[in-house]
């Protein structure tokens, strides 16, 4: 047996000898659930203290300004436990911060059955930050886990200060309730408990043939976070790169310059049917007119 194939065979022998796998999204909501970096250093604890509360690990994750992904390892009634901890703790912070309170909160929770599956959803989970925002890498978006895989870099990072060497109101801040028992490994920087100290990242890493495995996937994943994003209801847009490198591929013997119009209107309407493409972004790509795309499809006035 060759390299490759021993080692993709340890992979799957450690994901299938580990715990249950689930991939947590929190539907989409209406407003803007985090708004500045307060908010999203309370939405990074909430996830932190739950996990630990009901004993489950956290693998990955990415917080949204309006939704986030999570994948967690442990036993189903643990998981279950975890996902009515974030409710509950949301629902106090969204009271907190004068947030509107008229949307239900829907966590969906969804078995990851086999280790293809799971790294597509890493994938798509480290890329999130990166289809929204166009100031930021996977691998150096603040609110998400892509920063820790494969990187040498941590152990030269601030470290924090343990949890439980903070003072009692500097405890309860970050845990907003006189609960403050949380695990002795948890450390925290600025009211934040690190990531470092609650992504049990080096499972990732584990489930991984390499780095180069996942940076070759993070890279090259566009068209999985399409069929992620279907599976979970979730309407995502491909960064224009992304698209391009997607409809060449329907051309592999053109340049899309040189495609007939035809052509051109064709793969409008697979790109609005397959990539879920905005009329700006089949414009840009196709190099087509704005006002014809619009003719296609018309924009609601």
């Amino acid at each position: 047996m060759d390299d490759f194939r021993l080692n993709e065979s340890e992979c799957e022998l450690r994901f299938a000898e580990g715990g249950q796998f689930f991939f947590l999204t929190l539907n989409q909501l209406p407003f803007l659930l985090f708004e500045n970096k307060e908010e999203f250093v309370e939405g990074n604890n909430i996830l932190a203290i739950a996990a630990a509360k009901a004993k489950s690990q956290i693998l990955d994750y990415s917080l949204m300004n309006n939704h986030f992904h999570c994948i967690a390892e442990g036993h189903e009634n643990g998981v279950n436990d975890m996902v009515a901890r974030i409710k509950r703790m949301l629902r106090q912070y969204l009271i907190r911060r004068k947030k509107p309170l008229d949307s239900p909160l829907e966590i969906r929770i969804d078995p990851i059955p086999t280790l293809t599956v799971f790294r597509k959803i890493v994938m798509y989970t480290d890329r999130n930050s990166y289809m929204a925002r166009r100031d930021s890498t996977p691998c150096g978006y603040l609110w998400g886990a892509g920063s820790l895989f494969f990187n040498d870099n941590l152990e030269l990072m601030v470290d924090g200060t343990r949890f439980n060497e903070l003072f009692r109101d500097d405890k309860r801040a970050i845990c907003h309730s006189r609960d403050i028992d949380l695990p002795d490994s948890f450390r925290c920087f600025k009211g934040m408990i690190l990531k470092t100290s609650f992504v049990n990242y080096k499972r990732t890493e584990s489930l991984f043939i390499s780095a180069n495995q996942y940076f070759s996937m993070l890279l090259r994943h566009a068209e999985s976070d399409m069929e992620i994003a279907k599976t979970i209801g979730e309407s995502i847009l491909l960064p224009n790169e992304d698209a391009f490198l997607i409809v060449s591929s329907w051309f592999p013997r053109q340049k899309i310059y040189s495609l007939t119009v035809q052509q051109r209107f064709e793969a409008a309407k697979r790109m609005k049917r397959e990539l879920s493409s905005n009329n700006k972004q089949i414009a840009q790509v196709l190099r087509l007119p704005l006002t014809s795309v619009e003719e296609i499809f018309p924009v609601p006035r």
